[in-house]
């Protein structure tokens, strides 16, 4: 009787493939599905979106922010999720949701972030100072625009949306695709994390369209991946790329309410003394994180870990394939 195999039985760059070809299959399928879901329950073409500026309505901000879901669900979710499910018996462990090592990395790892916060937003306002020409530049304005309308929010409600579709949904679905299969896929190659996490931080950086914040969403991806390693938890990197997104939507919206923090937020730089307090919070709650580290094992990455991967011409045994799960697992 045939029975499909796991994707984890096949080679490295056929795995690759595959899951390059699903990325832009599932991102080219929602990306039909938001031509059409978008304009039907908001009545806005998506055409519309694209000069998304200060005198846009709030239909129009809340067909983006429809727009940005379905984005998150299709280009990052969908794909981590499925590649899984079709790679491995098991794809919640393959992905890395796990509870973390030790009890005390949920407190260690909002320090780190909350410390790195300050010095990441430093980092790009000062490369803010560098003169983007031509399509940089366009493209600069064009995510700061969407970015400033986004975040101008007139009411509870308005914050809500916005807190959800700019950090709740990102945080699941971006470390999902970057942290739990990108970074898995790379370290599966050549199994050097480091590579694993600059090559999958990389990735990131450049999917997010924001030269003058380049350098500054990089090392923030370094950040997330090595949280992952340290901790051997997705649920932590999560955690972090949750807080990063989300302390900055809760300040903007707090400066709708109080002038001194609107001050704060619409300050053209970081004040030197916030980003000392998070330089020496970030070295403190990142020294005790590597002191209290439950890393990732060297074979972390391993398809078959703790497994005898079966024979290229043969079918597994009916006492083998119990063994490994799959009489309960087997995709269809």
């Amino acid at each position: 009787m045939f029975k499909n195999r796991y994707w984890r039985e096949y080679p490295w760059g056929l795995q690759f493939l595959l899951f390059v070809l699903m990325v832009f299959t599932l991102t080219s399928f929602f990306t039909v599905v938001a031509y059409l879901v978008v304009p039907f329950f908001t009545g806005v073409p998506i055409t519309e979106l694209q000069g998304l500026n200060e005198q846009s309505t709030s239909r129009v901000k809340d067909a983006f922010l429809l727009l940005q879901t379905i984005s998150s669900v299709g280009v990052f979710l969908a794909p981590a999720l499925l590649f899984a499910y079709m790679t491995h018996p098991r794809p919640v462990e393959y992905l890395g949701l796990r509870k973390p090592g030790k009890a005390i990395h949920w407190v260690l790892v909002p320090l780190v972030m909350l410390g790195a916060i300050p010095v990441l937003l430093g980092l790009e306002t000062l490369f803010r100072e560098i003169s983007l020409g031509g399509k940089a530049k366009d493209m600069q304005d064009t995510t700061d625009t969407a970015f400033k309308v986004l975040l101008t929010m007139r009411s509870f409600n308005d914050f809500l949306k916005t807190f959800a579709v700019m950090a709740i949904m990102p945080a699941i679905c971006e470390e999902l695709l970057f942290r739990g299969a990108v970074m898995r896929i790379i370290h599966a190659r050549n199994k050097r994390t480091g590579v694993a996490i600059a090559v999958s931080a990389l990735v990131f950086a450049i999917v997010h369209y924001n030269p003058a914040g380049l350098i500054a969403i990089f090392l923030a991806a370094v950040l997330l991946g090595g949280i992952y390693y340290l901790t051997g938890s997705l649920w932590l990197s999560i955690l972090a790329h949750f807080l990063n997104n989300g302390v900055q939507i809760v300040l903007m919206y707090m400066g709708t309410k109080n002038a001194a923090v609107k001050a704060f937020v619409d300050g053209d730089s970081v004040p030197l003394w916030l980003v000392g307090a998070g330089i020496a919070v970030f070295a403190g709650a990142f020294y005790l994180l590597w002191q209290n580290a439950t890393p990732l094992p060297d074979d972390w990455s391993d398809d078959f870990k703790g497994e005898k991967r079966p024979a290229r011409d043969e079918e597994p045994g009916e006492e083998e394939e119990q063994q490994q799960g799959w009489n309960d697992d087997q995709p269809n």
